[in-house]
C-alpha cells in the first residue's frame, strides 16, 4: 500500500517544552508534597477563541474544600510564549513572559510572595485545629 506523500516536513520535536499548565501542575503537585496533601494545588484550565486561561489555587480538603486562587496564566493555544501571568492573591498587574525561564520566575515571585505565605499560614494553622494531638 502507497501513503500519500508527506508535505507536512519534520515536525518539531516537542519533548524538550514545558506549557504554561505544566509548569503549573508541578507546582500544585510540589505543594501537596510539602504539605503531606493537607493543602494541595488545583488547577482549572479554561479556553476562549484562541486563548487558554489556567488558574492555580489552593485547596484545604479539610476545611470544606476551602479555595484560594493564587495565580492566573493565559496564553494562545498555538504559542505558549509570550505567556502572561497574574498575581490573584496580591490582585497586582500581570506580567509579560517571553519565554518558559521568564514564567518560572514569575510563578516563583507569586507563589513566594507575603500574601501566598501568609494564606498558606493561615490554613495550616486552621487544619491543625481540628486534627488531632499527633497530626501535622
Amino acid at each position: 500500500m502507497t501513503y500519500p506523500k508527506n508535505l507536512w516536513g519534520d515536525l518539531p520535536r516537542v519533548d524538550r517544552l514545558r506549557t504554561p499548565l505544566s509548569i503549573l501542575k508541578e507546582q500544585a503537585a510540589t505543594l501537596g508534597d510539602l504539605t503531606d496533601g493537607l493543602l494541595v494545588g488545583e488547577i482549572e484550565r479554561s479556553q476562549f477563541k484562541q486563548d487558554f486561561q489556567v488558574v492555580l489555587a489552593i485547596k484545604a480538603p479539610l476545611l470544606n474544600d476551602y479555595r484560594y486562587e493564587v495565580a492566573e496564566a493565559r496564553y494562545l493555544a498555538t504559542s505558549l510564549y509570550p505567556a502572561h501571568i497574574k498575581n490573584l492573591a496580591a490582585r497586582t498587574s500581570e506580567a509579560k513572559c517571553a519565554s518558559e525561564e521568564e514564567f518560572e520566575l514569575a510563578l516563583g515571585t507569586i507563589l513566594s510572595s507575603e500574601e501566598v505565605r501568609n494564606a498558606i499560614a493561615a490554613l495550616l494553622i486552621q487544619i491543625r485545629e481540628d486534627l488531632p494531638a499527633n497530626g501535622y
